[in-house]
């Protein structure tokens, strides 16, 4: 019966894994309730959220852009933050193939 049944549950404990992955990931309400303040405790998914929205400002880095923390939003910045956010998934992705 091992033969047979543990073969055919591969798959499945591969979907319950990557579910589980995407679901733990895509979660961040929660964090961002009980962390706002404390940016060091963020989860990885948190920080991309808050430059998408643009509710985020990197501190000390004001002179390297004209403008001052607020081109930190700009659509190029945020489009890099959700490349920076998609990037463990991908990985689990192309590494989970045959």
């Amino acid at each position: 019966m091992w033969h047979v049944c543990l073969p055919m549950l591969r798959p499945v404990m591969g979907v319950l894994v990557i579910n589980t992955f995407i679901g733990m990931w895509v979660v961040y309400v929660w964090p961002s309730m009980v962390v706002a303040g404390n940016r060091r405790a963020w989860p990885a998914a948190l920080g991309p959220q808050n430059i998408m929205t643009g509710t985020f400002a990197v501190s000390g880095l004001e002179h390297l852009v004209e403008g001052g923390p607020i081109e930190f939003a700009s659509i190029p910045f945020r489009l890099a933050a959700a490349t920076v956010a998609t990037l463990p998934s991908l990985l689990c992705f192309f590494f989970a193939q045959r």
